[in-house]
């Protein structure tokens, strides 16, 4: 793996990945605005979708607690502790 710092000015969230085979084949592809990001925005249900993937890939945090956390998630600005809903997502 190489870094090359050579994306445009002011797209310091652009990603360009080159793949060189060793038979010499070239693969490449670039990505100016990530999903989720302003210019190319996602749908609630993507994120769901994405939070309960991280969720299985982690293998620390049970389904149970991992709904009861969203269930905080959607009402993140009525919780009275915050710690109710990382209690949630660290493994005890």
């Amino acid at each position: 793996v190489q870094l090359v710092p050579n994306l445009p000015m002011g797209k310091n969230h652009a990603g360009r990945l080159t793949v060189h085979m060793n038979n010499g084949e070239t693969f490449s592809a670039y990505r100016e605005s990530p999903l989720g990001w302003a210019e190319n925005p996602v749908s609630a249900h993507a994120v769901r979708e994405k939070y309960w993937r991280n969720i299985e890939f982690s293998g620390t945090v049970s389904k149970a607690n991992a709904a009861k956390a969203l269930a905080l998630l959607d009402q993140v600005e009525d919780i009275d502790n915050v710690t109710k809903l990382t209690d949630c997502l660290v493994p005890r």
